[in-house]
């Protein structure tokens, strides 16, 4: 399958930029996902490779070829939309076949491809039912066969599970990604969704303002993120505002109202440089008093909230300076009580420093 590359797409509607300047590589079979909130420009640029939205500045090529000023039907695209977008007044195997009756494939190898695509989506059955008679995770399933039945350079998804329910849609996640790497088809998948992006994604695109924050692995992204925005945005994080004060040779000194706190260097910051550190609740647990802490960053705080979510107890704690911080406890792991004073904690390579923008 062929890669997909964007040197220097840019898109304005009127005064407004949706998308500055973008470069990007999609690689060959990968699957990349575009991620961000509303507005963030992910879906004008996913509508730019689809070649729905003409580019104002830039060139856009797939399997080399620049497909900038080409339409729709000749990029070799699949598409798949969040409204599944099938034609209720044909049955599921026509709408499958579809693209191939309107390329003048041969009968019946429409009806050979109909049947494996059926069996590909694990829906051998539903060839003479109409799309009104299928669940929505089955009609996205449809969907995606009819995108992919004259098989395209690149499968385009534009948030297809946002219209299905939670339950639905974690299924779906793992059967598109399944499908998608039996295939392997490069993949442009677009949503808001962030536990979507990360575990269906090959990379991650995270966007904001018509640009990309951080294009990396969902681990990396998760892990180490490079902005305050994208820690914010993907997953749940505690801020802590600071100055670096110093560098241990092995870690980065920050002074926090909290506390002072070690973390994993940096290279590009100055010393008393504005900084935040962030830590994801997972990583905090309560240590008790006198407890070792080499290797461990400890502040004491108040327990002022806990809520149980099922597997999770998320407790909020209250530190030095004001701070609040959110810790997630699974059964088994030690908790307070409202009101009780704790002293929380983390392993120093579990925080990141990150400079202001």
């Amino acid at each position: 399958m062929s890669n997909v590359v964007l040197e220097g797409v840019s898109r304005h509607f009127g005064d407004v930029v949706a998308v500055h300047s973008l470069n990007l590589e999609v690689r060959a079979s990968e699957f990349l996902t575009l991620l961000g909130p509303s507005g963030c420009g992910k879906t004008t640029t996913l509508r730019m490779i689809a070649g729905f939205v003409e580019p104002t500045a830039g060139r856009l090529l797939i399997g080399g070829n620049d497909v900038t000023r080409l339409p729709p039907q000749k990029r070799s695209i699949g598409m798949v939309f969040q409204d599944y977008a099938l034609f209720p007044h044909l049955t599921i195997g026509e709408n499958i076949g579809f693209g191939l009756v309107e390329r003048k494939v041969p009968r019946d190898r429409i009806g050979v491809r109909v049947t494996e695509l059926l069996e590909l989506i694990r829906l051998p059955e539903v060839a003479q039912r109409y799309p009104s008679e299928l669940s929505g995770g089955q009609q996205q399933r449809v969907a995606l066969a009819r995108a992919i039945a004259f098989p395209p350079q690149v499968l385009l998804m534009d948030e297809p599970l946002g219209a299905l329910d939670l339950k639905m849609r974690e299924t779906m996640q793992l059967e598109l990604r399944q499908i998608q790497q039996q295939l392997a088809i490069t993949t442009v998948y677009v949503t808001h969704d962030q536990t979507e992006a990360i575990t269906m994604s090959d990379r991650i695109a995270v966007m904001n303002g018509g640009r990309i924050e951080q294009l990396d692995t969902p681990n990396r992204i998760y892990e180490a993120p490079n902005s305050r925005f994208v820690a914010d945005f993907v997953g749940k994080v505690n801020f802590l505002e600071g100055t670096l004060a110093g560098d241990t040779g092995t870690y980065a000194v920050v002074e926090t109202p909290a506390g002072r706190v070690l973390c994993p260097r940096v290279g590009n910051l100055a010393i008393g440089a504005a900084v935040t550190v962030a830590v994801r609740p997972e990583r905090l647990h309560l240590w008790p008093e006198g407890d070792g802490i080499a290797g461990r960053n400890t502040l004491d705080g108040k327990i002022e909230v806990q809520t149980f979510s099922g597997n999770l107890l998320h407790q909020v704690v209250r530190v030095p300076g004001g701070s609040t911080l959110l810790m997630e406890s699974r059964p088994g792991e030690s908790v307070g009580r409202i009101g009780s004073s704790v002293r929380i904690g983390w392993n120093v390579g579990d925080g990141v420093v990150i400079g202001k923008a």
